[in-house]
Parts: C-alpha cells; structure tokens; sequence
C-alpha cells in the first residue's frame, strides 16, 4: 500500500512536469513564430536578406514575450520602411494589454491605426502569430488601407465599434477579413518585397513598375491593390500621403467626396498610375506637383473642383499616353505651358475657372488629336493662334470670360471642321463675324455675346442647318435679321439684344417650330409684332423691350408664352395686357 501511495505521487509529479513542459514548448513555440528570421506560413525556400547594418535593432527574444514586443514589431516594421512621415509613429504601445494606460487620446492617426491592426484586426493578428509579417509590403498595404480608412471618416475603437461611419457603403471594411475583399479595391497578383530595406531603396530609386524590382532583392507573388473606387460615397477627411506608397496602384478614383490634404510628391512612386481622378472632393490644396511628370503611363487626370494653387508644371509635357487633363476650378496660376504640345494623345484638355494668364500657346496645333478644349474664366489674353486651323478633330471650344482680342479669321474656323460647340463670350474680339460659322457642318452652339463684333449678321450663317443656339448679344452688329436663318430649323435659342439691328421683325419666326427663346431687346428694330409669332409651337420667352416696334400683342401669344416683354409703359407703343414686363428692368 505505501509503495502503491508513492508510486502515484511520482506518477502525479511527472503529469505536472509534462504539463509544464509542454506549456512551455507552446510559449515558445509562439514566440519563436513571431521572432525574426522564421518563416512560418512563408514560401519555405525564401531566402531573406539581413536586415541593413543600418536598421534599428530587431526585437529580441526576451522582448517579443509581451504585448508591447508585438506592437513594437509591427511599429518597427512601418518606421524602417519610411510609410509614414517621421514622428508619426512611436514604437512605444499604450495599450492596457501592453502596460499602457488605454489612452489613445494623444496619438496620431498612425499610431491609432496601428494599435487598431495589433490589438483589434484579426487579419493582423494572424500574421503576428504565423509569420506574416516577414512579408513586409502586404504587412504596409493592410497599414496603409486602415490608415486611409481611419483618415477619411471609417474608424473603429478599441472594443471595435464604430467611431466614424461617414461613408455611404463600406461593406468588409475592418472587418477582419482581406483587404483586397474590401469594397472599392481592385487587387492583382503582383511581386511584393519581403524586408523593409528593400523597400526603402526602391521608393529612392522610383523603379515601380511591376516589373522591375529591385536587382538582387527578394518579392513573392501576393495580392496587392491596383484600385481604389470610392467615387460619391461621402468620404470626409484628408487623403494620407501613404497612399502614394502603394506601388502597384493603378487606379485611384475618389471624386465627388470631401477629401482635403495634397496631392504628395510621392505620386512618383505610382508610375503604374493610369487614372488620378480626384476632382470635386473640395478641399485638396497646395500646387501639382512636378513629379506627376514621372507617371509616364497616366491616361487621365481629374483634379477640377479644388483649391489647388501655384502653376501647372511643364513636366506635364512627358505624359505621352495622357488622353484627358482637367484640373477646371482651382487657384491656378500662370501660363498654360506649351508642353502639352508633347502630349500627342491627348483629347480632352479642361483649364477653366482658375486665374491662368498669357496667351494660348501656338503649339496648341501640335495637339492633333484634340476633341473638347475648355479656358473659359481665366485672365487670359492674345489673338487665337492661327495653328487652330490645324485642330480638325475639335469639337467643343470655350473660351468665355478671358481677354482675348482681335478678329477670329475665316482660316482658322474653316479648318474646324468637326467643331460642335463654340463660345468666347465675354472678351474683346472685334471686326467681322466670320461667315465659315454657317458652313460648319456639326456646329449647334454659337455663342459669342459681349464682345466688340462690328458687321452684318452673315446670310451664311445657317448653311449647314445645324444650329441649335445662336447668341450674338452685347455687339455692335447692325442691318436686318437675314431671312436665312429660316433655314435653321432646329434653332431653339436666338439671342440678338443689345446691338444696332433694324428693319422689321421676319414673318418666318412664327414658322420655327422648334424656337424656344426669342430675345430682341434693346435694338432698333420697327414694324408690328408678327401676328403669326404665336404659331411658334415651342416659344416660351418673347423679349421685344426698348425698339419701336407698334402694334398689339395677341391673346393667342400671351397664352402661349411663359414669359413675356415688350415696349408697354404708358409711352410705349405695344399694346400688351399680358405682358409680364414693360421696360429693361426685369430682364432677367
């Protein structure tokens, strides 16, 4: 019986040491799977470089047995990797699982993301218990990601509820899951590096493309983001410059949000870029920076409805494969630099609304593949170039609101031939409306009021029957309205007020059937009011004030028309009980 009572108590002794044992073999299994150099759940065969001489210290293996050598792991992977601007980050955890006080009150938007990732995102977690971070690109895009996230209005705390949930949609975001199941990203297999230096030498060397890594580094294949696609979905924030540390990106499509912040210079980084679309997020500010020059592979550019100030770089110059540049509604400044010349492909090219001055460059010919060219509302000046004769596939042209001079020759407006649109209101160009107007045979929107034109209203002007606008308003055009323009059938809108035209108002406006606007104010014009005007089956708006034209306005026109002016004062000689307004003062 005592050597039966001893015999267990040895038997029970040994369970507790095997126990203990085996407990710690698990501690020190899952240390060993988070310590440098082990490379678990890693391509076996991966060989990874030593880290640079001039690397801060990796984790030792003492360290690594607390929370705080997680987060100090991950910390230290984002700081030797340069993601994010210096001081941004601190590898000190705060964490309560980590001796800290829980406060994240005082932290960046870097380190809440960080502890985000350490303590809360199960994606992450894994990568800290299997190895995953020895896959050093993948480990900064899950960074980068959540970062964007938290920076633009979707932030979880720590006991993971929401924060912020400005955006519309957001389904799989933070969830856990991979980022490249996340709505609005695109992801492809491309060739991620595994260690933080070689990936700090390659932002210096700006080799990007896919297929160029750096000689002698190590990648391995790994879904990466090309795309990002949050357009409309009520994006508040500011963009993180870390966004330009995705290499591999292709696509960056966020407008129509309220984003602030620049567009950083590491734009660089993104020479697989093909679409920046960043237009009317409201608030980007500071200049375009050179370096967008380098985005050799960039099919479009959309950065209109900011705050974007400075000069539009003549590194624009090198985008080859650019087919559309808009940067309309900004601060910008300065010349429109003749090097958009060198973007041959280039079709559509908006610069409107912002404070350009100079003139229009004369390698503007060069563009030969220019469809929709849009200046209006800048300072500039000059003569159009005779080189626009050479821009036969334009189609829209607007250049109100600027200073420009001079005529517009029958040359140049001859070589436009597929030219739709047309307008230079609001600028100084003077002499003879040119009669190539009416031979164009596409044209439907003539617009040209305000200026200092001094001619006849050439009878050509509807040859081709195509106009659908006609505004000639604020010159000095003088003569009769040509019986020609019956022959634009489909003209909705005649605007001819504030000029020196005469003679009496033509019967055949009561034939245009598709006549929409008539406006005629303040000329010189006589006779009756056409008795047939109310046969125009689509007249909404007769403006007939300060002329001398006579008569009486009849009951079938006043039902007809939605608004309606004419000389009706107590001096006047128009007859017009319906009329909503009798002199210059409710025109508009």
């Amino acid at each position: 019986q005592e050597y039966r009572n001893s015999e267990e108590v040895y038997s029970y002794r040994r369970t507790v040491i095997a126990a203990i044992v085996i407990i710690l073999a698990i501690i020190g299994l899952a240390i060993g799977l988070i310590a440098p150099g082990i490379k678990v759940g890693v391509d076996k065969n991966l060989v990874v470089p030593a880290a640079s001489p001039t690397a801060s210290p990796a984790p030792t293996m003492k360290s690594m047995t607390t929370f705080g050598a997680f987060y100090e792991s991950a910390a230290t992977i984002l700081i030797q990797s340069e993601v994010s601007p210096p001081g941004t980050l601190n590898r000190k955890c705060t964490d309560i699982l980590c001796g800290g006080d829980g406060n994240i009150g005082q932290l960046t938007i870097q380190e809440r993301t960080l502890h985000y990732l350490v303590f809360k995102d199960a994606k992450y977690q894994s990568w800290v218990f299997q190895g995953g971070l020895d896959n050093v690109e993948r480990v900064i895009q899950r960074y980068i990601m959540t970062l964007f996230a938290f920076s633009t209005g979707l932030e979880k705390d720590g006991n993971n509820s929401w924060i912020s949930e400005t955006w519309f949609s957001h389904n799989k975001w933070l969830d856990g899951g991979d980022e490249c199941d996340w709505f609005g990203l695109e992801c492809a297999t491309r060739s991620s590096y595994v260690n933080t230096r070689d990936f700090v030498d390659h932002t210096v060397m700006m080799t990007s493309r896919i297929s160029n890594n750096i000689p002698g580094s190590q990648v391995i294949d790994t879904p990466l983001v090309i795309g990002i696609s949050l357009n409309k979905n009520n994006l508040q924030g500011n963009l993180p410059q870390e966004i330009f540390k995705l290499r591999h990106l292709e696509n960056i499509e966020l407008w129509q949000n309220q984003i602030g912040g620049t567009i950083h210079k590491n734009v660089r980084l993104l020479t697989s870029l093909k679409r920046l679309w960043l237009h009317e997020t409201n608030d980007l500010v500071g200049s375009i920076p050179t370096e967008i020059g380098q985005l050799t592979d960039l099919e479009s550019v959309f950065i209109g409805g900011n705050r974007l100030s400075g000069a539009i770089p003549t590194q624009v110059g090198n985008l080859i494969n650019m087919k559309t540049f808009a940067a309309f509604d900004n601060d910008l400044e300065g010349n429109i630099p003749s090097q958009f010349s060198e973007c041959i492909k280039l079709k559509r090219l908006f610069l409107d609304q912002n404070n350009l001055n100079g003139t229009i460059p004369q390698t503007i010919g060069d563009l030969a593949e220019l469809e929709d060219f849009r200046i209006h509302d800048n300072m500039l000046e000059g003569v159009l170039p005779p080189q626009f004769t050479l821009l036969n596939k334009l189609k829209v042209l607007y250049l109100n609101n600027n200073r420009f001079a001079g005529s517009i020759s029958d040359t140049i407006i001859s070589g436009l031939v597929s030219l739709e649109k047309f307008e230079a209101s609001e600028n100084r160009f003077s002499g003879l409306l040119s009669d190539q107007f009416g031979r164009l045979p596409n044209l439907d929107t003539l617009v040209l009021h305000s200026n200092e034109f001094d001619s006849k209203i050439p009878t050509s002007i509807c040859d081709s029957g195509s106009l659908i606008k006609l505004d000639l308003a604020g010159n000095s055009f003088r003569g009769v309205i040509p019986n020609e323009i019956a022959n634009c059938q489909i003209l909705a809108t005649l605007t001819l007020s504030r000029n020196n035209l005469s003679g009496s108002l033509p019967m055949f406006l009561g034939n245009m059937g598709n006549l929409v606007t008539l406006d005629l104010d303040n000329n010189n014009f006589s006779g009756q009011v056409p008795s047939n005007l109310a046969s125009a089956p689509a007249l909404e708006v007769v403006r007939l004030v300060s002329n001398n034209i006579e008569g009486e306005v009849s009951q079938a026109l006043c039902a007809s028309t939605v608004f309606l002016s004419a000389d009706c004062t107590a001096a006047g000689k128009v007859f017009c009980p319906c009329c909503d307004c009798c002199n210059l003062s409710c025109n508009n």
